[in-house]
């Protein structure tokens, strides 16, 4: 029993039992970035212990160098024993850490070195994608080469997320640099290879510089731009304008922005690709608002036609703007002074002070070249009413019988008074009512008036509006009776101022005669003075002044007064032959005397 004890002893401490010296090793084909554990396994004569294990690898200067000892050592690590197991590991493997292993151990008694080596090469995984151009809906395959004679699982990646399928038909999306690694070692991967899937634009989008309010006079630049493969061409790009062509290009730029310019507006994107029967595609529509201050300003009323007194007229104001104009936004003047604010303003009884220069204002928030109200063209509205103010004049107000009188009229109209009718109200008839038509004109003239004509006159007024009549006025025509006794005094007067001179003149005369009959002899002187003396006595017995006929003065004339004075001899007895020559001239003399006074007025 205790024989069997020390056997098993024996048998399972290491070179106790064992048999030659000897190193397997196994070539190992590793993949760039993986670990890789080279196979190895030793054997030693009983009665040796191991006391150092150890690796090498040959170098370039033909000897074996420990790994430790190397220029840039591998990442390694001994994952072996000291009995029988002498595996090493080395993690994240370099292309430089391809070449000839070697192993070694120490005894206690010996050293021992391997005869033969592990070669350890080194290969990278390259990934192929077949085919590495393809339009959508084309078949994909994807293959990882190594070099290595076996790999336990492949991986695959696209932009680094993990590809479910190495073999697949071709979205837009799958489009990208694709990598594979070997299962569980993912971090070691291939290089990449791309994979280009040609697609029609997608996202084509409609872009502007001014995305904020885009005013008149501004400048705005359209950009499209959309995923495209291959990309779109210049000639590729359109931007339209309600559905009409604007430009061809990526861009197009309006350096000055106008109210018709805006609208919806998009682009459209078009390349080789054609996906579905579809080879353009348009981006989503942009409405551009251009916003300008208001222009075309009009003032309009709501009668253009006669505007008479007392009707009603509305005054509207409009324009084009964006944004349009407010309430507030609008005023309206007359004769550059202001009547109201609001778009509309009525006045419900026009009236003569209402005729005037209309225009008015609009404004917006926009301002334009620093003008910020327009103004709209003036309108001359014109109030038209009927005669006003009708008023009657007579020159002069009184008259005596056979004068003339001027009637005149007046009035204040729009437009003026073109007919004149003149009335006249008998007052002393039986219908103190009764109204006569005398004539018409602005002037009327009556001549030689009459009593009849005396009354109350009025005018009537009239246009193409209406018709008013003036207040009465009084015309008096005095009659004879009444007028001519103030001439017959002033006449008598006159008269008896003419007599005076008259019997002066006579007495004068006389004298002279008496004088003349001295000379004619003694014969006749006693006969001459009884004579003269009885002439005396006829002159002032004989004068006589008639009695004034009806005057009828004239306007202009002077009323005269014819007096006659008639000289008679006194009856003698004295014979016809003893009468001197001058008795015979003095016999039946006359003197006339015109008394001749100014009409009054």
């Amino acid at each position: 029993m205790m024989g069997y004890f020390i056997l098993m002893i024996l048998v399972l401490a290491p070179g106790v039992w064992s048999g030659d010296w000897r190193v397997t090793l196994e070539s190992q084909c590793a993949l760039k970035g993986t670990s890789v554990v080279i196979k190895c396994d030793y054997d030693y004569p009983s009665g040796h212990t191991v006391t150092e294990v150890q690796w090498l690898k040959w170098s370039v200067a033909s000897q074996r160098v420990p790994l430790s000892d190397l220029p840039s050592p591998p990442d390694f690590k001994y994952v072996g024993n000291k009995r029988d197991d002498c595996d090493l590991k080395i993690n994240n493997v370099r292309p430089m850490d391809e070449g000839w292993y070697y192993f070694s151990f120490v005894t206690t008694r010996d050293t021992w070195r391997s005869r033969y080596s592990a070669y350890l090469t080194v290969r990278e995984l390259t990934a192929v994608v077949w085919p590495t151009t393809v339009s959508e809906g084309d078949n994909v395959r994807l293959n990882c080469e190594s070099g290595c004679p076996s790999i336990p699982g492949i991986v695959w990646f696209r932009d680094g997320q993990r590809v479910s399928e190495p073999e697949f038909w071709a979205r837009r999306e799958d489009a990208g640099t694709y990598q594979c690694a070997v299962y569980g070692q993912e971090n070691a991967r291939s290089a990449s290879v791309a994979l280009n899937v040609h697609y029609a634009p997608k996202n084509v989008t409609l872009s502007i510089s001014s995305p904020a309010d885009i005013v008149r006079g501004s400048s705005v630049t359209f950009s499209c731009s959309c995923e495209a493969n291959p990309p779109v061409t210049r000639e590729g790009y359109s931007l339209y304008k309600e559905g009409q062509l604007v430009s061809l290009g990526q861009t197009h730029t309006i350096i000055d922005m106008q109210p018709s310019h805006s609208g919806l507006y998009h682009c459209q994107a078009g390349n080789s690709i054609s996906w579905m029967g579809i080879d353009t595609v348009k981006s989503t529509e942009i409405h551009l608002d251009v916003q300008y201050a208001p222009n075309n300003v009009t003032l309009s009323i709501s009668s253009p036609a006669n505007i008479i007194r007392g009707s009603s007229v509305t005054f509207s104001c409009s324009c084009e703007a964006n944004p349009p104009v407010t309430h507030e936004g609008y005023s309206l003047y007359k004769d550059g002074q202001l009547v109201s604010l609001g778009q509309t303003h009525t006045i419900f009884d026009m009236q003569p002070s209402h005729s005037g220069l209309y225009h008015c204002r609009a404004r917006n928030s926009i301002s334009w070249m620093g003008i910020d109200t327009v103004n709209s063209t003036e309108i001359h509205l014109d109030v038209q009413y009927e005669p006003m103010k009708v008023s009657g004049s007579v020159e002069p107000q009184q008259v005596a019988e056979g004068g003339s009188v001027n009637l005149t009229c007046s009035s204040v109209a729009n437009p003026a008074a073109d007919n004149y009718t003149w009335y006249r109200r008998r007052t002393h008839s039986a219908n103190s009512n009764s109204i006569l038509q005398v004539g018409s004109g602005q002037m009327l003239s009556l001549h030689s008036v009459e009593a009849s004509h005396s009354g109350l006159y009025f005018c009537q007024a009239r246009n193409s509006v209406g018709e008013n009549n003036s207040t009465e006025v009084l015309l008096t025509v005095e009659t004879m009776n009444q007028g001519s006794q103030s001439y017959l005094i002033i006449a008598g007067l006159a008269g008896l101022i003419v007599i005076v001179a008259l019997v002066t003149a006579l007495l004068l005369f006389w004298k002279k005669l008496r004088a003349q009959n001295a000379v004619s002899g003694s014969r006749v002187n006693g006969l001459s003075s009884s004579v003269r003396e009885d002439q005396l006595d006829t002159i002032y017995a004989n004068i006589t002044v008639p009695s004034s006929p009806p005057l009828t003065p004239t306007s202009d004339e002077s009323e005269v007064i014819y007096s006659t004075v008639t000289i008679k001899h006194k009856a003698t007895n004295v014979s016809p032959h003893i009468k001197s020559k001058a008795e015979a001239e003095e016999e039946n003399s006359v003197i006339y005397a015109a008394v001749a006074k100014s009409r009054g007025s």
